[in-house]
């Protein structure tokens, strides 16, 4: 089996080899997809009715349902989870190359799922 193609990433962390190309803080990420939300919002609120399905974790019918201006709960939490992780990294982890990219990585996870979720409920209530 030939594994020539491992050589050019030996000695690199999964990291590197895969977020290596993203030069683009977590903050800078999460004012971007803060920007096209409010424009999505901007360009469906019309269209949206009074109530919408956001606690998809509950069981289905009513408890579901919440009004319209609850989507702004998904960029906030995930603002809260952010900010959150930020002042454990800098107020209790031991600060290291590590821990770093984790909090890193977990930010860039918290934003992209906050950012999947919202789109995935306005795309389901509109569409």
């Amino acid at each position: 089996m030939d594994v020539n193609w491992v050589r050019p990433f030996k000695g690199q962390t999964l990291y590197n080899i895969f977020m290596r190309r993203i030069h683009i803080s977590p903050a800078a990420l999460y004012m971007l997809t803060i920007i096209v939300m409010a424009i999505l919002i901007v360009g469906v609120y019309l269209r949206l009715p009074p109530q919408i399905p956001l606690f998809y974790s509950l069981p289905l019918g009513a408890e579901q349902i919440a009004d319209t201006w609850f989507i702004a709960l998904v960029p906030l939490v995930a603002l809260i989870c952010i900010t959150m992780n930020s002042i454990i990294y800098n107020h209790l982890l031991e600060k290291n190359d590590f821990t770093s990219q984790m909090v890193k990585v977990s930010n860039y996870a918290i934003i992209m799922g906050a950012f999947y979720i919202f789109i995935k409920i306005i795309f389901r209530v509109v569409w």
